[in-house]
């Protein structure tokens, strides 16, 4: 056996070995948790979130579930200037229906984000989980000195793609 055979099959054995090690670490992306470690996170997302204003969306996703999309838009929109306007109420119950309809009903929701643009305002962004596809859900609160929390804007879309930070 000559020199340049056994440097050649020492060399071959290193890339297989770091082959082997390279593939190993490669299927492992730290970016991304492990799913019983995602309902911790979900939980925190919103931790320095009035309760009031999460309870109420939680009570608004579950109603949404459960007892009809007139219902949940009702009780979200209580107090709120948005359901005063009986044109716009009527136009996010037509538009869930038909997002229902295209989708599926829905099925669960998960917290994805909120800011704060002052003490008094906040936007909490949700997804709606359906059986086809996600539809992305964006409430806006203001915290108003006479009614206390409202929210003054509803927002959503089939655009998920735009929860992205790329987007």
């Amino acid at each position: 056996m000559s020199i340049f055979s056994i440097i050649r099959n020492v060399f071959l054995l290193f890339v297989i070995i770091l082959t082997s090690y390279l593939n190993i670490y490669s299927q492992q992306d730290e970016r991304v948790t492990k799913p019983q470690e995602w309902s911790n996170a979900t939980k925190d997302i919103f931790a320095n979130v009035p309760s009031d204003i999460k309870s109420r969306c939680d009570n608004f996703f579950n109603l949404l579930q459960k007892a009809g999309v007139e219902k949940a838009f009702k009780e979200l929109l209580e107090g709120s200037p948005i359901g005063e306007n009986k044109e716009q109420v009527d136009n996010l119950i037509s538009q869930t229906k038909r997002a229902n309809n295209l989708y599926g009903m829905i099925k669960g929701y998960e917290a994805i984000s909120f800011e704060a643009a002052s003490y008094s305002l906040i936007r909490l962004r949700y997804l709606g989980l359906h059986p086809d596809s996600p539809t992305r859900w964006i409430f806006t609160f203001y915290k108003s000195p006479v009614r206390g929390w409202i929210i003054v804007h509803i927002k959503f879309d089939d655009l998920s793609e735009f929860l992205f930070s790329d987007e």
